[in-house]
């Protein structure tokens, strides 16, 4: 099996440095490291089941999409969207709920909702493979637990819930499922997800003749428009990085606190050692 890492933090060594993983998570939450930890565990217990047909895809950021997809799998047999988790417990999958066992031996409904985030998921790779007129790919929705502490109770759920146990399982149905893409399809799905952008269906220029378009419209609106397009857009996105949320401030302000500590015990020390 083919894997290929999209992450937009990472160099092209591959390497991800501390730096970056602040970036990484300031922007998708404190659970992002722990996220490409279940990634890697998933794609360890199914590496050496599939052959290079298959290419696995982490971290697949979408346009118009504000998180990452976990993972997508491309195979002759389709497209399955695969949520890896980690969660000790006994938990209930039915329908798009998802719910827990509290101590008193009720169950109530447990957070983050795997079910729903596994659907969200799927539901971007699919929105996007419609706007390149993608229509009849076929396409799973997977939420798999790389924990054999998890236990989950399944009543009709709208995705797949793979255990501990089932994941072996399940790379191997799809080693022997029926081929559905061609070579020439699946290429053209990887280079999609590998490269995502929107199409390009710029509408065609209406023509004039003898120019009374540009008779018709003031000088002034023509110079706007010209100060417009030549104005940077680096300010913007500058702007837009510095637009962080009340949590990514906190996390930002520990951060420098830590360091400051840190260079004071340094100092402390050289001047002990003095």
């Amino acid at each position: 099996m083919i894997v290929k890492d999209l992450t937009e933090f990472q160099s092209e060594d591959g390497k991800i440095s501390f730096i970056e993983v602040i970036r990484a998570t300031m922007k998708h939450g404190l659970s992002w490291k722990r996220n490409r930890a279940y990634q890697e565990d998933f794609i360890d217990s199914i590496q050496n089941i599939l052959d290079d047909k298959c290419v696995i895809l982490r971290s697949v950021m979408l346009p118009r999409e504000e998180r990452p997809i976990p993972l997508v799998l491309v195979s002759p047999a389709g497209i399955a969207v695969i949520n890896p988790q980690r969660k000790e417990g006994v938990f209930q999958a039915r329908d798009d709920t998802w719910s827990t066992i509290d101590g008193a031996g009720n169950l109530i409904p447990a957070t983050p909702n795997l079910v729903q985030d596994s659907q969200f998921y799927a539901a971007a790779v699919q929105r996007y493979l419609q706007r390149h007129d993608l229509q009849d790919v076929p396409l799973e929705s997977v939420l798999a637990f790389v924990s054999a502490g998890t236990h989950v109770d399944t009543k009709h759920p709208v995705v797949r819930v793979l255990s501990f146990d089932a994941i072996k399982n399940f790379a191997r149905q799809i080693s022997t499922s029926q081929l559905i893409l061609d070579l020439k399809e699946k290429e053209h799905l990887i280079q999609l997800l590998s490269e995502p952008r929107l199409p390009s269906r710029a509408a065609p220029l209406p023509e004039f003749e003898d120019s009374q378009f540009l008779d018709t419209v003031p000088l002034s609106a023509l110079q706007a428009n010209a100060a417009q397009l030549k104005t940077p857009s680096s300010v913007d996105n500058i702007v837009k990085k510095l637009n962080f949320s009340k949590r990514q401030w906190l996390l930002l302000g520990g951060i420098l606190i830590a360091e400051v500590i840190i260079l004071v015990v340094f100092i402390f020390m050289v001047i002990l050692a003095s």
